[in-house]
């Protein structure tokens, strides 16, 4: 059997832009996919192709409806909050464009809906959507289209490499200092909530982790405690300093307990089940109550804020990237660079003094 020839076309259209088709012929027919003005884009169609012929699945194409398409791929989400906000964007593009599957959604039809998303206005406060939130819409939107690809409903995301998200302003991520988190740490009003603080302080982990720790999975003799209710859904261990098995003990030590099994157990299996109503807003007075050597009070951060100090903090001992990420949880050393750890002014500045060094002005 011959090989099916796969090559591409360009020619002119009426306002003189170059556009490229992929052409092959099959069942009896020349075919053809149109690939736009980019030629890069017309060279990966070309070579998947040409793969998809050799392998004989060029037509195992499964068209679906988009309503069952969103259905399917908001079940296969962690995360009952995650879930809704993919639901949410997959039926407001169906709303706006009304395809009738994956396989209809086109480059143009993304671009209009970019458009159409700078134009509305969010509930809180009647303003425009800001760019993280637009370009978090269009990544689960991306993210879906590549899901199809994997599922044979398209043979490729219409996004591709070409599409370009909004442009945002990488902001560095907050780094408490020292004093700031010792001064929050004395006010804490419950040794719960200081055991709570020192956690996230010393272990760099997420809030939700740590508000889901439960005393079966807290090994004091061993100084580390499992998590299992991960972002990524991925168990791993985490160490704990003296400190923190001192608190934990001192917590273990206060809660109730009941007989199970002839031995003694706490009556609450979870830690912190306590501080899961209302943490934000608790976690403010106690920051609001907080003062610094001078008697003014502790400027604005948040929760979150801890993880990433812990990354940065990290960073400043001078251990790598790798192990700073696999410190936080996260699969990509790049995440953590990119979000977790400060991009410090010294540091630049340093690297700038070495470079005038070898320079002499008069």
């Amino acid at each position: 059997m011959l090989e099916t020839a796969v090559h591409i076309t360009k020619r002119r259209n009426p306002s003189g832009r170059i556009c490229y088709t992929v052409r092959w012929f099959q069942d009896g027919r020349y075919r053809g996919h149109a690939c736009g003005p980019h030629k890069e884009v017309a060279y990966e169609y070309r070579r998947q192709k040409r793969w998809e012929l050799k392998q004989g699945v060029s037509d195992d194409i499964c068209h679906v409806s988009w309503g069952r398409f969103v259905t399917e791929h908001v079940s296969r989400m962690p995360g009952k909050n995650h879930a809704a906000l993919v639901r949410q964007t997959l039926q407001q593009f169906g709303e706006m464009f009304s395809p009738s599957g994956p396989h209809a959604v086109s480059f143009g039809m993304v671009e209009e809906f970019q458009r159409r998303l700078r134009l509305l206005k969010g509930d809180v406060g009647g303003k425009l959507l800001s760019p993280h939130t637009i370009n978090g819409k269009l990544r689960r939107l991306k993210h879906a289209l590549n899901m199809a690809v994997e599922r044979r409903y398209i043979r490729r995301n219409p996004m591709g490499k070409c599409f370009r998200f909004e442009p945002v302003e990488e902001m560095d991520p907050v780094q408490v200092p020292d004093e700031w988190k010792q001064a929050v740490l004395d006010a804490c009003p419950t040794l719960t909530w200081k055991a709570f603080l020192y956690l996230l302080t010393t272990t760099g982990c997420r809030r939700g982790e740590i508000l889901g720790l439960e005393w079966g999975r807290v090994y004091l003799d061993g100084a580390f405690i499992r998590l299992t209710n991960t972002k990524g859904k991925r168990v791993r261990l985490q160490p704990l300093v003296p400190s923190a098995v001192e608190l934990l003990g001192r917590l273990l030590d206060d809660a109730p307990k009941m007989i199970d099994g002839g031995r003694e157990v706490p009556k609450e299996p979870q830690v912190f089940r306590a501080l899961k109503w209302n943490v934000h807003r608790e976690f403010n007075r106690i920051r609001d109550r907080a003062r610094l050597n001078d008697g003014s009070p502790v400027p604005f951060f948040r929760i979150k804020d801890l993880r990433s100090t812990a990354g940065t903090d990290a960073a400043d001992e001078q251990f790598s990237e790798f192990n700073v990420a696999s410190f936080l949880g996260h699969a990509d050393s790049k995440v953590t660079a990119k979000h977790y750890i400060k991009r410090r002014l010294d540091a630049k500045r340093q690297i700038a003094e070495a470079l005038a060094s070898k320079l002499n002005i008069a």
